[in-house]
Formats: structure tokens, sequence, C-alpha cells
């Protein structure tokens, strides 16, 4: 026991408070009694059975307010079983917590199921992401936004699962999916998004894929245009191409087309075409240079309301050409069959020029 000198007595002279090393610490018996360790700098409160740390002062052992030298792992928190919430204060408000559900909560005090809740704005230090990271998940199963998932450069940006996994020395990427732009090395100012998208390309530049598996399997060719579906589906090395709708140009491998509609030239490899309409030259397999505007019906071969050929200079129409009425007056004109005014022959192909109609031939 330690000595009577050492004892802070109480108003009844009952030792109610006194010090020594924790080694000679008495036997708790007195509800209430104080006993400071003065080895540890630890203060002890008697419960009547069990003597409870109330207070620890800063010290190497415990949690200065001017920091702390630490050489091994510490704990800071409650290590009871029973799970309480841990509040931290600034300017006598509460300011963040460790939830009982031991969740983190910034601004707010509203539980839920988020490990991570945050009741306003976040913001990383640099705007062009050069050193900054916010991602959420494995790397196999991340939101990512700031440098590609392994290592890479700057100023790529990164939503979705398993996206850029390579080594990335490109820059200005954006990669909005699942699976996108996996294997990109060097490309740089691509945008890619939808499942997929964009998913072996790797050196290539200036792409844009949007829509699920839009470019799924181009590679190295530069300044593609592929808007829906399954665009562009094969690209591998083409370039300069612009397709749009479900399916355009899913097998082309070649440059320069022009394909706009529903499966549009999904079946064409060649180069310098332009397909417009649902279906527009969607059996072709090898046309070059070639024109196309159809509608839904006659569109799977060569055949449309126009046709041409770039190489030779011919325009085809398969239909007539008119205004909306051609008996409106001055200033209309009509190439085809005309039936109304004078001359009035059947059968004679037109011009109607300021409201005069003349005749060019026959139809024999």
């Amino acid at each position: 026991m330690p000595t009577q000198s050492n004892n802070v007595n109480n108003y009844f002279n009952v030792p109610g408070m006194y010090e020594d090393i924790l080694a000679n610490q008495p036997q708790p018996a007195i509800v209430n009694r104080i006993f400071l360790s003065t080895d540890t700098k630890e203060w002890y409160r008697d419960t009547g059975t069990a003597w409870e740390l109330w207070f620890q002062a800063e010290s190497s052992s415990g949690w200065a307010l001017g920091g702390n030298t630490l050489t091994s792992d510490k704990i800071f928190g409650n290590i009871s079983a029973t799970k309480y919430n841990i509040q931290f204060y600034n300017g006598n408000a509460e300011a963040a917590r460790i939830s009982s559900n031991n969740n983190f909560l910034i601004g707010t005090t509203t539980d839920g199921s988020y490990l991570l809740k945050v009741a306003g704005s976040m913001q990383a230090t640099t705007a062009d992401f050069t050193s900054n990271i916010i991602q959420i998940g494995t790397l196999s199963n991340t939101l990512q936004v700031g440098k590609p998932t392994a290592t890479g450069t700057l100023s790529n940006l990164i939503f979705g699962y398993s996206n850029m996994n390579g080594t990335v020395t490109g820059s200005d990427n954006l990669a909005i999916g699942r699976g996108v732009m996996q294997n990109i090395t060097s490309g740089a100012s691509n945008v890619a998004i939808g499942s997929l998208s964009g998913k072996t390309l790797s050196s290539a530049g200036n792409n844009t894929f949007v829509g699920v598996q839009a470019g799924q399997n181009h590679t190295t060719g530069n300044g593609n245009v592929y808007v829906g579906a399954l665009t562009g589906l094969n690209g591998a090395g083409a370039t300069n191409n612009v397709m749009i709708g479900l399916q355009a140009g899913s097998a082309n491998t070649a440059n320069y087309n022009v394909y706009i509609g529903h499966t549009a030239g999904s079946a064409n490899n060649a180069q310098g075409n332009v397909f417009i309409g649902a279906n527009a030259g969607s059996t072709i397999t090898g046309a070059t240079n070639k024109l196309i505007i159809a509608s839904l019906a006659t569109a799977s071969g060569t055949t449309g309301i126009i046709t041409g050929d770039f190489g030779t200079g011919v325009l085809t129409f398969q239909s007539t050409i008119q205004t909306a009425d051609p008996g409106l007056g001055a200033g209309n004109w009509l190439l085809g069959v005309y039936t109304a005014g004078a001359p009035a022959a059947t059968g004679y192909v037109q011009v109607k020029i300021n409201g005069v109609a003349y005749k060019l031939l026959t139809s024999t």
C-alpha cells in the first residue's frame, strides 16, 4: 500500500485520491476513489469492484495533442465489445464521426449502408488529376477518377469496371463503362463510352466510340466516330470513318466511309463509301467509292432511291424528283414523268422551269 503521505484525503479523512506506481495499485474497494499511476501517467477510478482507466496523460504511450512519435502500430478508438459513435468536434460542433456501424460520416450524422457518406462537395487538389486518384473498390472492380488503373500518365478520366488496365503513356482519354479501353497504351485523346467500347484500342488517337461494344476490336486507327451499339465493331486499323446506328459498319476495317442508319454497311469492308438509311448497303461486301441513299425496303443491296459512284462520277436517281406540288407556279421544277399542263403527253421525261414544262425526250 502507498504511504499516507502520498494520499489525498477527503472531508471525512478517508483516502479519496492518491498516487503511486501502477504495480502498487491497491485492490478496488471504495467507489469513486481516484488513483494516479505515476509511472504510466494514467488516472483510474475505483468502481468498487475494478479500476477503470479514466484518463491517460500526454506521453509516449498516449495520444498527445501535439502529436506522437510512433515506433509500432497503435490503436486509436474503442476496443470494447460494444460499438459506439466516435465523434470528431471542431468549433464546438460535430464535424465527422465513425458511426456505431463502422461507417465514416462527414458533415452528417445520418448513418446508412455506405462505408463513406459525405454531405457536401469533394475536390481533388489538382484540377487535371495529375497526381490524385479517387478509387472505390479493387483494381478489377473499381470506380476511379484520375490516373489509369495500373501505371500511367496524366489527365485520363476513368469511370467503371476494369478500364485502362495497361501501362498507359497516352493522355486526355475518357473511359466510361465496363472493360473500356483495356489495352490502351500510347493512345491519346480518345473517348469511349459504353461497356467494352474501344476495348482493344492501343496506340490510336482522336477516336470517339459511344455505345456498347462500339469499336470493341479497334486497335490502331485514328480519327473515327462510332455511335451506336456494335458500330465499327471490328475496326482494327481503320481510319477517318463516321458510323452511326446499331451495327453500322460492324465488319469494316477500311477508311473514309460514312455509314448512317441501322446496320448500314454492316458487311462491307472497302473504303470511300457513303451509305445512308436503315439497312443501306447492309449485304454489300466489297463496294468501293459508292453512294447509297435508301429506305429499309430497298436498302440491303446496291439499290436505293439514290445511288452513285464517286469513281466514275455517275449519280443515279431511282425515282421522280420534284417539289411537293409541281403546279405551284413560277419557280417550281420537275425532273421525271410530267403528266399535268402543256405539253401533257404521257410517258415523256420533262423539266418544268418557272411553270413551263419542257419535253426532253420520250420514254422510248
